[in-house]
């Protein structure tokens, strides 16, 4: 039947569009991992060459 395909693929899509978002988060959670070991690269003691939130910020644009 033809309306079954065609809600088979709805289905599809939305299951898809749901696992792009799960991988969104992970990227976003590698990113902050990312941003998180170059600010302690460029960072001494107190001294903060980079700020973490605001470089997380930039580059999750």
């Amino acid at each position: 039947n033809y309306m079954n395909l065609v809600m088979m693929q709805i289905q599809r899509v939305k299951w898809r569009v749901n696992a792009l978002g799960s991988f969104e988060f992970l990227l976003c959670m590698e990113l902050r991992e990312c941003c998180a070991t170059f600010h302690s690269t460029f960072s001494h003691g107190d001294s903060l060459y980079v700020n973490l939130n605001d470089l997380f910020s930039e580059l999750k644009v």
